[in-house]
């Protein structure tokens, strides 16, 4: 799965402090980036201001990124989609985005947390919810990150999972920065629980 910047552009799923962040990033090394905004009046601010006031106060947004409430505008003919809404809500956001996702699109999840009526990992959700042909395309980008340290260039590292080695090394190229140092390994599950019980087990700082 060959994209690079020239390609159609990327879509972030979720506009809190991690999705802003991530979208910043995308954006900053040339990718054209939609970054879909839960919240209509936010987007059109965003899109006037290039700051998101609400979720990252003080960070200069990237000219690379448009804003946008319509989540069928954000994801149609996507050649990348990265997920980072709430856990509790990443099924329903996920179902409705699903019939515009382009088949071969790869699909990242950047939340962190586990499903609360259910129990069931995002990764699981993720493979109850697309088509059974796009499991192969699904990578997951987890790790000990804070927002506001990435968006202020502190050092970072994370992990990208997936089941397909050439998937994890492809999240880990687009991702990847001087700053951001991304990993690779195939333990979707190891990651995911890593990154959910994170907050939990860190040091007071």
């Amino acid at each position: 799965m060959q994209l690079s910047s020239g390609d159609n552009a990327f879509a972030v799923i979720g506009a809190g402090s991690w999705g802003t962040t991530l979208a910043n990033l995308l954006a900053a090394k040339g990718y054209p980036v939609t970054l879909w905004v839960y919240e209509a009046e936010l987007a059109e601010r965003m899109q006037q201001t290039h700051q998101n006031d609400l979720y990252l106060p003080g960070i200069e947004l990237s000219g690379n990124l448009t804003f946008t409430s319509d989540l069928r505008q954000a994801v149609t003919a996507k050649q990348l989609l990265l997920f980072v809404t709430p856990s509790q809500v990443t099924r329903q956001v996920l179902a409705q985005a699903v019939p515009d996702i382009a088949p071969e699109a790869l699909v990242v999840s950047a939340s962190k947390g586990i499903e609360n009526n259910r129990l069931l990992l995002l990764s699981q959700v993720f493979e109850e919810l697309l088509p059974e042909t796009m499991h192969g395309q699904v990578g997951f980008l987890s790790g000990p990150s804070f927002a506001m340290e990435v968006s202020r260039g502190m050092p970072t590292a994370v992990v990208a999972a997936a089941r397909d080695c050439q998937v994890a090394a492809r999240i880990q190229e687009i991702f990847s920065t001087e700053k951001f140092r991304v990993y690779t390994h195939n333990d979707i599950i190891g990651v995911e629980l890593g990154g959910a019980m994170k907050n939990v087990i860190a040091p007071p700082s």
